[in-house]
């Protein structure tokens, strides 16, 4: 969409119909499309402080929302984005929003990045003399609402990177040309012949820049994939399933989808990702407070819901606070996570799976897909 925009500003304007058939498809495919619906909004207001054509963003805004209500659920999908927007996911990590100024490990990707984008914005602002009418409105304003998303939740990071990629490449390149021309004037005795050839420098500099960046990410990146233990319960998933513990299974948010993959239809569990479509808004406030033991109605989800099995991450409070109940025996126990079940259950003799098949049979389900309209 911003490549659009972009040929848009430079009078392209027959590329306008791209935004509504693409909106179309976008809104069916994930509620992100109000992020395209905001750029077009902000090239309006952008185009509108610089004093140029602004009207035909606001005009193309109306048909690209309007196609939207193309969807399965018309109207009332508008009712859920609109919902959605406003919900708090305090407790998601992908929500929470942008530690600068923790360990530099922590989202070192986006910090390199808003170091560049910061140099280069400082570098753009001295080339325009700090004159507000020399400077691009859309360009900024960009920037700044990607910026504070960014900051705002993490889940944004990627908005600000593709802006910033987007905005600032001539500035960017420019601080390396100029860099450049300084060691070419510096190092005079050069010979001509080089001297002719020493734009390519900063091509080098750059796509050395990108080879060396995109090597280590290749290397770091293992060809087969390694699940870390710390990551997923899977020896605990392995225990339910060879143990055959079947049931309504309660556990921690952020495990809902892998057991939901992993154990249906064993066991039906209480939430996973897809809280905000499928779940009513209590059963997420009485998940997220029986983890975290928010107040003294913790345990209210397990008095409401009927629930055979408890699959607890051993790093949240609610391992420590049914610890300290009378109604829950563990029977499995591993560095993350143990399971728990009802003290009446008699059962005291299980197998205990090995880890490495926990590990290889990380991606296996009993989901069948033909059939699962009818299971359901």
């Amino acid at each position: 969409w911003i490549y659009v925009l972009e040929r848009v500003r430079r009078g392209e304007n027959r590329l306008l119909w791209i935004l509504p058939a693409t909106s179309l498809i976008w809104a069916n495919m994930h509620g992100g499309f109000v992020a395209g619906l905001g750029f077009i909004g902000l090239y309006g207001i952008g185009e509108f402080l610089n004093r140029k054509s602004y009207k035909k963003y606001f005009l193309i805004l109306i048909p690209t929302v309007l196609i939207t209500l193309i969807n399965p659920y018309g109207i009332k999908y508008w009712e859920y984005i609109i919902n959605a927007l406003a919900m708090q996911r305090n407790t998601i990590a992908e929500w929470m929003p942008t530690a600068l100024f923790g360990p530099f490990e922590e989202w070192q990707w986006f910090k390199v990045t808003l170091i560049l984008s910061l140099i280069s914005i400082i570098f753009s602002l001295i080339k325009s003399g700090f004159k507000y009418k020399n400077l691009d409105k859309v360009k900024y304003l960009l920037l700044m609402v990607s910026l504070y998303m960014a900051m705002k939740h993490v889940k944004h990071q990627p908005f600000f990177a593709i802006i910033a990629g987007s905005f600032l490449y001539y500035d960017f390149y420019g601080i390396l040309s100029i860099i450049r021309d300084y060691i070419v004037l510096k190092v005079g005795y050069i010979a001509d012949k080089v001297l002719k050839r020493a734009a390519i420098i900063k091509d080098i500099i750059i796509y050395s820049f990108v080879i060396i960046f995109g090597s280590l990410i290749i290397l770091g990146t293992p060809l087969k994939i390694n699940m870390p233990e710390y990551k997923y319960p899977m020896g605990a998933v392995e225990f339910i399933r060879q143990n055959n513990i079947s049931g309504n299974l309660l556990a921690p948010f952020h495990w809902g989808s892998y057991l939901a993959w992993s154990l249906y239809p064993q066991c039906l569990i209480a939430i996973d990702g897809r809280y905000e479509e499928v779940y009513p808004e209590e059963i997420d406030k009485l998940t997220v407070n029986f983890d975290y033991v928010l107040d003294e109605n913790w345990y209210e989800f397990i008095n409401k819901y009927h629930t055979d099995i408890l699959l607890l991450d051993k790093r949240l409070d609610s391992y420590g606070a049914i610890l300290r109940t009378k109604f829950w025996k563990k029977i499995y126990d591993d560095k993350i996570s143990a399971v728990f079940i009802p003290i009446n259950d008699k059962r005291n003799s299980f197998i205990i799976p090995a880890q490495r098949n926990s590990a290889e049979e990380k991606y296996n389900t009993a989901i069948n897909f033909l059939d699962l309209g009818a299971k359901q």
